[in-house]
């Protein structure tokens, strides 16, 4: 009897599945994707929390420091109530509770910003998605939850830091110069000076060397406090930097233009600093600061929840009739969400929700709730029906961050295809968003002054290859 049991138990742990968790806590799987499209093959990781700073690093092996994304999934247990939901990112973030869509600023970063929603759950297990997309500079995602039902929640999460750098000036500097490219034999020119950055264009920086191939170097003793200093350089043709005799920057073939950076370690005390600087030839000039480095505390700004209409099925009078000879029930108000069941052509079932512009409705097919498409559902007595998901049709749709340009006027098409209906004009010279791209690569999907259609690839410029954009969706 008691390995009925256990088996009994493992049956149910396998249903529930790995990434459920009792009283509102989630064990989440991490899908990282070296793109920021969610699409290939990601590195898969287990994480405790949403929390992360990566700043400007890597947020795993294989993926780059910049233009990433990163798909959290979980599956928590929660005791019936309202919670308000959290989210702070760098660049965006989307929230999702049982497929329905609770917070979004894909496409229209808030960077920094605390952003929340408060949504009423059953008790229960809820499925809680969180997508994220980095684009370039520092990267962070946090999300998080609370129970609203006692409190008026603040969120917990961690407080950012950031580098803040002030300008210190370790002048005065002897500056030596000389004329050839090799700061060798006796300068022909040494003076003190308040800086090393200079830019002298085509000219000689003092009468006795020549405009170009020639060389200089400059020392200075500064008495610094003890702390962090970030040692900063560029030039045209050459420089290199020691501090305390220790090369920290050497940018001194051929690296033209070229910001080199040092963080350095210094105690309390005098310290030597030395810059040489090397001209080859046409334009001559060289920049170099010093700052010193301390982290501060980046407070975001107040927040303000959003209530989010509940995603739990309301009883309603309202009924609907498939008008297709078989249809797709999903598990969301969207195309490429997963499908429950299939109805037939004249079956009625009862509608219990609705999205933001009626272009889904939510029915109930023998106990299973799902999604249909609303073109294709005959409905009755719907005035009631409340609205139990604030996506809309094309709310799933994403830009790619890439524009095309139509080589003349194209037609805006309803499907990949001539056969699509018209649904406009894209004139010649006008651009339009990238969306994604059929399988062929031979149309693209494109968002027009709001118009959601598919261009033919023969017409159009486009910025990247045609692999490089995503598979469409829709």
């Amino acid at each position: 009897m008691k390995r009925v049991a256990a088996l009994i138990t493992l049956i149910v742990a396998a249903v529930i599945g790995v990434h459920a968790q009792a009283d509102g806590v989630a064990n989440w799987r991490a899908d990282y994707y070296n793109n920021i499209f969610l699409t290939g093959t990601p590195v898969v990781r287990n994480v405790d929390a949403v929390s992360f700073d990566w700043q400007g690093d890597s947020p795993a092996p294989g993926i780059n420091a910049d233009n990433f994304s990163v798909r959290f999934s979980a599956r928590v247990a929660f005791t019936a109530g309202t919670y308000r939901f959290f989210a702070r990112a760098d660049d965006e973030v989307r929230v999702t509770v049982d497929n329905q869509i609770i917070i979004n600023t894909l496409d229209n970063p808030r960077i920094g910003e605390v952003i929340a929603a408060d949504v009423g759950l059953s008790s229960g297990l809820h499925d809680i998605r969180v997508d994220y997309r980095e684009r370039t500079g520092d990267a962070f995602v946090f999300v998080t939850w609370q129970n609203t039902t006692d409190s008026d929640p603040e969120p917990t999460f961690p407080p950012l830091t950031r580098e803040s750098a002030a300008l210190v000036d370790v002048g005065p500097w002897i500056v030596q110069y000389y004329g050839n490219d090799s700061l060798s034999g006796f300068p022909t020119a040494i003076f003190s000076t308040e800086d090393v950055s200079n830019n002298w264009g085509e000219g000689a920086p003092v009468a006795s060397v020549p405009v170009d191939l020639f060389s200089a170097r400059w020392t200075a003793s500064p008495t610094l406090e003890g702390g962090l200093y970030r040692v900063s350089a560029r030039a045209d043709d050459g420089v290199r930097v020691f501090v305390n005799g220790d090369e920290v920057i050497d940018l001194w073939e051929g690296r033209v233009d070229q910001l080199g950076t040092a963080d350095v370690n210094l105690p309390q005390g005098q310290h030597n600093f030395v810059v040489e600087y090397r001209e080859e030839r046409v334009d001559a000039y060289i920049e170099f600061s010093v700052a010193s480095l301390e982290e501060v505390e980046v407070a975001p700004p107040p927040v303000q929840a959003v209530k989010v209409p509940s995603n739990q099925p309301v009883a309603s009078n309202a009924t609907g009739t498939i008008d297709a000879f078989r249809l797709n029930v999903r598990a969301a108000p969207t195309t490429d969400a997963s499908i429950l069941v299939k109805v037939e052509r004249g079956e009625t079932h009862p509608i219990v929700g609705r999205n933001a512009d009626d272009s889904w409705w939510q029915i109930n097919v023998d106990g299973t709730v799902g999604w249909v498409f609303a073109d294709f559902l005959i409905p009755v007595n719907t005035a009631g029906v409340p609205i139990t998901s604030s996506s809309s049709q094309t709310l799933e749709v994403t830009s790619t961050g890439l524009r095309l340009t139509a080589t003349g006027t194209v037609n805006l098409r309803s499907s990949p295809s001539r056969a699509g209906a018209v649904l406009g004009l894209l004139p010649q010279g006008a651009q339009a968003d990238i969306l994604g791209r059929n399988s062929t690569g031979t149309w693209i999907q494109v968002n027009y002054n709001g118009t959601i259609a598919w261009v033919s690839a023969s017409f159009v410029n486009l910025p990247v290859s045609t692999s490089e954009i995503p598979l469409s969706s829709t």
